[in-house]
């Protein structure tokens, strides 16, 4: 039972003011690494360099002349295309003192160990949406509309939109990223997902 005013309070009586910690650390947020799905991994080989060497042919345009019978042509001359990756490595570590580890509350190895699992599933989808957005770079017939960086600037996922997008797939003979179902992969933004959800528009996506 207190009495007003108190002869006595926290400013005198510094063991009221101990901090207590909860030992269940709180779960922190975590975004969606989801680029990496949508790529195929290819495996470089131990002791084979540094670089990553990419080769395809440019496809033949179609031969509508006819031949002069009795007369040989001209032989076909075919052109490749490379492109080439330089392998690097991406490393982090973090160390700890024999003190903090004896005295921390939490399994500090453990938890800063998924920390950094996530860090590299973060690296990973980075860069694979980075090579996506430069992929005119290597073919500069690629239509770059929108970067996935881009923050300033939005294109409203539609109907309209996504037939475009896949028809855009298809007219340039891309293949699809499922052969068995003929289907291609994307990535959409929560926000992007939630206009479609929110559109009850006549023919939009989930009418």
């Amino acid at each position: 039972m207190a009495f007003s005013p108190s002869s006595n309070s926290q400013s005198n009586l510094p063991q009221s003011t101990v901090r207590y910690y909860d030992k269940k650390f709180r779960e922190n947020l975590k975004a969606q690494t989801p680029f990496v799905a949508c790529s195929e991994r290819l495996d470089l080989p131990m002791k084979s360099g540094n670089q990553y060497e990419l080769f395809m042919y440019v496809p033949l345009a179609a031969n509508t002349t006819q031949t002069t019978e009795g007369t040989v042509g001209s032989g076909i001359s075919v052109n490749v295309l490379t492109t080439t990756s330089t392998i690097g490595e991406y490393a982090d570590y973090a160390n700890f003192s024999s003190l903090s580890l004896a005295t921390a509350i939490d399994n500090t190895v453990e938890n800063v160990a998924r920390e950094l699992a996530y860090r590299l599933g973060e690296s990973l989808s980075g860069l694979v949406r980075a090579t996506a957005d430069g992929a005119n770079a290597v073919d500069s017939s690629v239509l770059v509309e929108l970067g996935a960086t881009s923050l300033t600037a939005f294109t409203t996922l539609s109907l309209n939109q996504i037939r475009n997008s896949v028809q855009s797939l298809a007219g340039r003979s891309v293949r699809p990223f499922d052969e068995g179902s003929k289907t291609f992969a994307g990535v959409i933004h929560p926000f992007a997902l939630g206009d479609v959800l929110a559109d009850n528009s006549n023919d939009s996506p989930t009418s």
